[in-house]
């Protein structure tokens, strides 16, 4: 195996102690995400159990807190529909083919 010279290994040294650097910088940032996003679910949990609106969405097989809490903040105040079925414009809930 042929070696190599002091400057070029020295060079490869450098690029892989940045390589890792950077690498261990992502891994911090990821881990961070993480964290705050664990928060924020927990807040919004919080937030769906203090609705009444958002307690009867999530009676519903398969809907939770964010889907309750998103249909919730959509539609504000049912009043402001005239039709029986006006909030569908507002949120497609229906796969269309």
């Amino acid at each position: 195996m042929p070696q190599q010279e002091p400057a070029l290994e020295s060079h490869h040294d450098k690029a892989i102690e940045m390589a890792i650097s950077k690498l261990k910088a992502l891994l911090r940032a990821r881990a961070d995400r993480s964290v705050r996003a664990a928060q924020l679910d927990r807040q919004l949990v919080a937030m769906a159990r203090q609705s009444d609106a958002c307690q009867v969405l999530t009676s519903i097989p398969g809907v939770g807190a964010v889907t309750s809490a998103s249909f919730v903040a959509a539609i504000e105040d049912p009043k402001n529909f005239q039709a029986r079925f006006a909030g569908r414009r507002k949120l497609p809930l229906t796969l269309r083919i």
